[in-house]
């Protein structure tokens, strides 16, 4: 996804708005996405650090990956969620499969209008096809002869919010939870409508989301009351006793989700790869400001990272590794560079947030580092 036009086009505010919801909410800024990429025509003409992983080096690791831990029938169901419009990462996918391996890639996302275009895949043995999956509903159970071999997702779970996601920050000794609102001009009722219901009938422009913006709040909260409360508390305040802890993204809608899949749609020794600007050792991460105590996106390649939910939400992979192991699954956590490298694949030194999670339910699947 990319939201690089809608950040430019939120650049300049104006005074005169209003924030929806009434009540601040993790979730609110969702509204925003959802009417950006549902009903504006430029939505997915820019670019931004979401298409760092639709680079081939990157789509060929996951390929092989695939092959050396799921390939073990006639033919290799493969499933990417929200995926994006990007022709180029599918066709990436699909050359970097192996000319003997028959593979079937579905590509999905919440909108028929993010879905790639399919056509003309160069390589014979690879059949390629889009549907709508909407990554707020339940994924709906697919029968034993369905299932496939892996599902990916790349730069996708930090750019929505799920059910589960919580932003925590401590000072003092009290623990608060972030919240939002979208500030909407209050002389655009029609865009106001659209973000409260999360939907437009019509289209909408580039240029009238020019008096958009994002107010990020904070509430005092029970920190046994969070989902995955326990988790963060242990791994930051026991273990550190601190009474000041800097922002933490806990990815409850990521684990929610890789629970959901293998529970639906994936073969019991099937896998789950995703990849995302992440945090799994705060001490060692490259956007960590030690003066406001926040952990902000770098940037990749040289690029800005953009999107109304990445700025706000860099998961911490440590938790999610934490909670997925305790549930009964082998994760690895790797870099781009080790995951690239440990498949065969060459590739520049690029910024250790950038991380890859793989998922299986038998540890035989795991592949040493």
């Amino acid at each position: 996804m990319s939201e690089t036009g809608l950040e430019e086009a939120m650049g300049m505010r104006s005074a005169e708005t209003v924030l929806v919801p009434e009540n601040p909410s993790p979730l609110a800024i969702n509204a925003l996405n959802s009417v950006y990429y549902g009903s504006c025509p430029e939505a997915f003409d820019g670019g931004g650090v979401a298409t760092f992983y639709n680079r081939p080096e990157i789509q060929t690791a996951i390929a092989r990956t695939i092959e050396e831990k799921a390939g073990r029938g006639d033919a290799i169901r493969v499933k990417e969620i929200m995926a994006g419009s990007n022709t180029d990462k599918v066709r990436a996918l699909a050359q970097g499969f192996s000319s003997d391996s028959n593979v079937e890639i579905v590509v999905t996302d919440f909108s028929t209008n993010s879905l790639p275009t399919v056509d003309n895949i160069p390589n014979l043995n690879v059949t390629v096809r889009g549907e709508q999956l909407n990554i707020f509903s339940p994924l709906p159970e697919l029968p034993p002869e369905q299932r496939v071999d892996a599902m990916i997702a790349s730069y996708g779970f930090d750019s929505v919010w799920l059910p589960g996601d919580t932003r925590l920050v401590k000072r003092s000794g009290t623990w608060y939870q972030s919240n939002y609102q979208i500030e909407v001009p209050v002389d655009d009722p029609d865009l106001v409508n659209a973000i409260r219901s999360g939907s437009s009938a019509s289209e909408i422009s580039l240029s009238r989301f020019a008096g958009v913006g994002v107010v990020e709040t904070e509430s005092p909260v029970e920190i046994s009351s969070v989902p995955f409360g326990a988790e963060v508390e242990a791994r930051y305040d026991v273990a550190r006793n601190r009474h000041s802890v800097p922002y933490v993204n806990i990815p409850g809608g990521l684990i929610s989700k890789v629970q959901e899949a293998f529970d639906t749609q994936l073969k019991p020794d099937g896998i789950f790869i995703i990849g995302d600007t992440a945090v799994d050792d705060p001490r060692g991460f490259e956007g960590f400001s030690p003066e406001t105590g926040d952990f902000s996106a770098p940037k990749v390649m040289g690029i800005e990272p953009t999107g109304m939910v990445a700025r706000y939400k860099t998961e911490d992979w440590g938790v999610a590794r934490e909670v997925l192991e305790n549930k009964g699954f082998a994760v690895e956590v790797q870099t781009v560079n080790e995951f690239t490298a440990s498949a065969g694949v060459a590739m520049e030194r690029v910024p250790a947030s950038q991380k890859i999670m793989i998922i299986s339910k038998n540890q035989s699947n795991t592949r040493q580092s």
